[in-house]
């Protein structure tokens, strides 16, 4: 997970990549995209009350 904003709990918005489809990167990304300004395509859903897209591969995230 990539969160935004704030830390976690207090994230104002996460970014989900589950384990299952961490082998359409080519990079691991939550160390690879630490610190980075990225644009993140995707349908946009509430879980628990906070905004999320969960991503499934690689090119569905861009570095700024």
């Amino acid at each position: 997970m990539l969160n935004f904003g704030k830390p976690y709990p207090e994230q104002t918005f996460t970014v989900v990549i589950f384990a299952q489809n961490l082998t359409n990167f080519s990079y691991v990304p939550e160390t690879f995209l630490k610190n980075k300004e990225i644009c993140v395509t995707g349908k946009v859903k509430l879980y628990k009350g906070s905004p999320e897209i969960i991503v499934k591969k690689e090119e569905e995230i861009q570095l700024e």
